[in-house]
């Protein structure tokens, strides 16, 4: 088996890892997948594999870092932990979401990453039908198809270079996407954003608008946006008290455009809610710097609070960037920031090709999305945007031009290279 076929074969596992709780549903079968696929990474990271991670890769070093900190807060959880339900979240939830650096260096080769394009469209975009027809008791039911099928805001991206049929295959898959639960506002913001890169990347394509420098331009704005307005927002809602949920909320005034299923309009204001938790937790704890470990629970008036063992309390966080927060402090926060910050920078002003530049926005987006969703798990997910992170790094990638993409495109990206 060479490197490549290993590296589809570990996201081959990941596409069936996916749907083994509607067939198999209970923490038994979750534990054991989970932990089958965290040894494959770790065989992956040991001796016989080092060739396969050590590619040319920038700033590689700093996605070790993000792991190895991660890993102390593990070692920090561990001393924390009290009850069987920390110690299986620890292990079940927080421990896999440490390999999310390991997917961008699986990632980080025009070969390799032709593999894992292969599997999106062939393995993971039939199997996630099967989410539409075979319901499960989970209270997330409607959650399991919108994280499966999360592949697509990155894979949408490959439109325009893809052959007809993948093309077919990536428009079904987004208006699948949108299409399955319309009361769910992060999955229609996520789908509507992605598309709004790749209508960009058409216009600068085409010169409809903008030459390829004043594509740049565009490119680069949007980058800007999306990593520093959240940012912006933050400090306005701790200097000012302005806070744009409630803001929205009010605006929108009686119209509703559309409901969730508790009847309530999707403007509904759902998250001040969550950043009071975990601000209200950092300041008890005094834990803003470094978190408060990863079976942190702050308390909570949230609905859905713990239930059973540690009622009015809350583990983990609707919210990727307050996960992160809240898990590992400033520094964790600091050192993700940074992984975003330097990939898409390389992808818009250091690369031949505009795919990769939509890239770079892509990773800005996904990093501006996570102060409002994104909950750390390993899912579709947050892979993709470390399967993106990890392209947006690579030089090989960067240095491809657009007609050697859409070759390989039409040739439904086969690279005999």
């Amino acid at each position: 088996m060479n490197k490549f076929s290993l590296e589809k074969c570990v996201f081959f596992l990941l596409a069936i890892a996916g749907i083994q709780w509607v067939f198999f549903p209970g923490h038994t079968t979750r534990v054991a997948i989970q932990f089958f696929l965290f040894v494959v990474i770790c065989v992956l990271l040991s001796g016989g594999a080092t060739g396969l991670l050590a590619k040319c890769l920038d700033f590689k070093k700093l996605l070790w870092v993000y792991f190895y900190y991660g890993c102390v807060v593990v070692v920090h959880s561990i001393f924390v932990a009290k009850s069987y339900e920390e110690w299986r979240y620890l292990s079940v939830v927080f421990v896999p979401t440490l390999l999310f650096p390991v997917f961008s260096m699986l990632s980080a080769s025009t070969k390799s990453f032709f593999y894992i394009f292969e599997v999106f469209i062939k393995n993971v975009f039939p199997l996630s039908f099967i989410f539409w027809f075979v319901q499960t008791n989970d209270k997330n039911d409607g959650l399991f198809y919108v994280y499966y099928a999360a592949y697509i805001y990155l894979v949408s991206l490959f439109f325009w270079y893809s052959s007809s049929k993948y093309r077919i295959v990536i428009l079904a898959a987004l208006i699948s996407s949108f299409a399955y639960d319309l009361a769910n506002r992060a999955n229609m913001l996520s789908v509507i954003l992605s598309v709004l890169i790749l209508l960009v990347q058409m216009i600068v394509y085409k010169k409809i608008l903008f030459s390829n420098s004043k594509g740049r331009e565009i490119f680069s704005l949007l980058r800007r946006i999306f990593l520093f307005g959240p940012l912006v927002l933050v400090a306005a809602a701790l200097l000012f008290n302005f806070n744009p949920f409630v803001y929205i909320q009010e605006s929108a005034g009686s119209v509703v455009v559309a409901e969730d299923a508790l009847g309530r309009p999707l403007v509904v204001d759902s998250r001040t809610g969550i950043y009071l938790d975990a601000y209200n937790y950092l300041n008890k704890e005094n834990a803003w710097m470094f978190g408060g470990s990863a079976v942190a629970s702050p308390d909570t008036v949230l609905a859905e609070s713990n239930e059973g063992y540690d009622d009015g309390r809350l583990g983990g966080s609707e919210s990727g960037f307050l996960t992160l927060l809240v898990y590992g402090g400033i520094a964790y926060v600091f050192i993700y920031f940074a992984i975003c910050y330097l990939s898409s920078y390389l992808a818009i002003y250091s690369s031949n090709n505009l795919l990769c530049k939509s890239l770079g926005v892509f990773i800005a987006m996904r990093w501006a999305l996570s102060f409002l969703e994104s909950p750390l798990l390993l899912n579709f997910l947050w892979i993709v945007h470390f399967v993106a992170i990890g392209l947006a790094l690579c030089p090989e990638f960067r240095k491809l031009t657009d007609k050697q993409l859409i070759s390989f495109g039409r040739n439904n990206w086969k690279c005999e290279t």
